[in-house]
């Protein structure tokens, strides 16, 4: 019996100087037993049963020990719903970019299934450049598929990188990315060579550099219409053909494309492609619209040879139907003497003609001016189809050009000495009607403007006497206050006037020999600037 009660003493003092150690139990035990003295069971028991309460009170259980701090040793990872972590570290990574294999995990899931919406952190050796797959600890191959519009889809290219970690989900099926569809943007750019059919799908970032100036006819059929959008910019010039199907434009047209150029692109599904939005580098202006447009005679060979300058036109004419091509900027200059692109349409130039200035396209890359005698239908070089009407200019008696200088829509006589224009055009000297009646003579304007002309400029002089002038013969004499002509002139006087041509005639009237009449230049019907 004595060691019976040595043995119980033992063990309260052990579990007392473990409660100490461990805090699980605390403060002082009822009773303390001297060697030699009488104890009692009750005193016994009250001893056992605070020890007793003390451990229930302050055990792990009730989660109220903070002294452990690690378990080592588990064999089997404690589940998720009795506390245990979801997500396991990868500790080993190999296999390839496109085929994933990780051979350890903390915790350890040798033979262990995951569980749905379990995670996996893991940090790639190499970038994926197509749809991924993934094997942890030989527990079988899983798809790696990431969020889109369209719900979850295999991984296209790109989304993963070397040395940046990766969280995965687990649905019981495949394994996810935990990021959301692709944005934009969603990676730096990556080069392709132009081709005929110049594969956007296999460029997983989304974000295309197209390099080469080959023609494109399509953009393939290997996207995914679940991340339908990309973002195309370009190196060089090329040429990008319309297809009412495969190859939607906008304008419906061929579109030519500059260095630093951009398009926003949506993939259709079946290889077809709809371009949403068109970025230029330099601006690009209302269709059919001749911008910064300039013609001229060239300043070594004015006589047969005209410049032509223009910041660029969006829109032309085709020669059969109307359609789209674009023209960038463009400097050329149209030599006469011979035929085709950047010269006379046929023939050569005659005497006393208006000519007229093109611009023209292969719908290619490929772009230039023509120069024919026909305001509507040119002989358009070979290959080329596309045209675009901007101006007008004259031969005068010796089959070589007027001086001339066009800006926009509007042209004036160029006034150089020992040239084929060392002065304004005359029309009239002298007198000629009446200007009482008034009686006026018509002039026609076919030799001083083209036929395409709006308007006509120009200017009346009187040294001595009257001279008017008007767009059409009802207008009264210049003594009325109700019906004056626009265009009066008195001794001593110079008027300019601006007519819009009612018809190819302006009407004019003079009472002395000291009056002339000229014209200065016209207004063509061109949409330039």
């Amino acid at each position: 019996m004595r060691k019976f009660i040595y043995g119980l003493l033992a063990l309260v003092i052990a579990a007392t100087g473990m409660a100490y150690a461990d805090s699980i139990i605390t403060g002082s035990k009822p009773f303390t037993f001297i060697p030699g003295t009488t104890i009692s069971s009750s005193q016994v028991n009250a001893n056992f049963d605070y020890i007793i309460n003390q451990v229930n009170t302050n055990a792990a259980k009730n989660g109220a020990n903070s002294s452990i701090t690690s378990l080592l040793g588990l064999t089997t990872p404690i589940a998720p719903a009795q506390g245990g972590s979801s997500v396991y570290l990868a500790t080993s990574v190999g296999g390839t970019a496109n085929a994933i294999t990780i051979s350890a995990t903390v915790p350890a899931i040798s033979g262990y299934t995951l569980g749905n919406r379990n995670l996996i952190v893991f940090t790639p050796t190499a970038a994926n450049t197509a749809s991924t797959t993934i094997n942890i600890n030989g527990t079988g191959v899983g798809s790696i598929r990431k969020p889109s519009s369209g719900g979850l889809i295999n991984l296209l290219g790109g989304e993963l990188q070397n040395g940046v970690p990766v969280l995965l989900g687990w649905n019981s099926t495949d394994f996810y990315t935990l990021i959301g569809p692709a944005p934009l943007i969603p990676g730096t750019a990556t080069s392709l060579a132009s081709a005929g059919t110049t594969d956007l799908g296999t460029i997983g970032s989304h974000n295309v550099s197209i390099t080469g100036t080959t023609t494109i006819t399509s953009f393939g059929s290997s996207a995914n219409v679940a991340e339908p959008l990309y973002y195309v910019k370009f190196t060089g010039s090329l040429s990008i053909t319309f297809n009412v199907t495969s190859m939607i434009t906008p304008g419906g047209g061929n579109m030519l494309v500059s260095p630093a150029d951009a398009l926003w692109v949506e993939y259709l599904g079946s290889g077809n492609w709809r371009i949403v939005n068109f970025m230029p580098s330099s601006p690009v202006y209302t269709g059919g619209l001749a911008n910064g447009l300039t013609i001229t005679n060239n300043a070594g060979t004015p006589t047969t040879q005209i410049d032509v300058t223009t910041i660029g036109i969006s829109v032309l004419e085709n020669v059969s139907t109307f359609a789209n091509d674009t023209i960038g900027p463009l400097s050329k200059t149209i030599n006469a003497a011979t035929t085709g692109v950047n010269a006379l349409d046929t023939g050569s130039l005659a005497n006393n003609t208006w000519y007229h200035v093109y611009l023209i396209s292969d719908g290619g890359i490929n772009s230039g001016t023509l120069l024919s005698a026909s305001a509507t239908a040119p002989t358009m070089p070979s290959t080329y189809t596309f045209k675009y009407r901007v101006g007008a200019v004259r031969t005068g008696g010796a089959a070589t050009f007027l001086r001339t200088i066009q800006k926009g829509n509007t042209t004036s006589y160029q006034v150089v000495a020992g040239s084929t224009t060392p002065n304004m055009p005359i029309v009239v000297t002298g007198v000629t009607g009446s200007v009482t009646v008034p009686t006026y003579t018509t002039f026609s304007m076919a030799n001083f403007v083209p036929p395409t002309a709006i308007k006509v400029r120009g200017g009346a002089l009187s040294v001595a006497g009257i001279a008017i002038g008007a767009p059409n013969a009802a207008y009264g004499p210049h003594s009325t206050l109700t019906n004056p002509p626009p265009l009066y002139v008195n001794t001593s006087m110079n008027a300019w006037f601006e007519f819009v041509l009612e018809t190819q005639n302006i009407f004019y009237a003079a009472n002395n020999a000291s009056t002339v009449l000229w014209v200065a230049g016209w207004v063509d019907a061109v949409n330039a600037n």
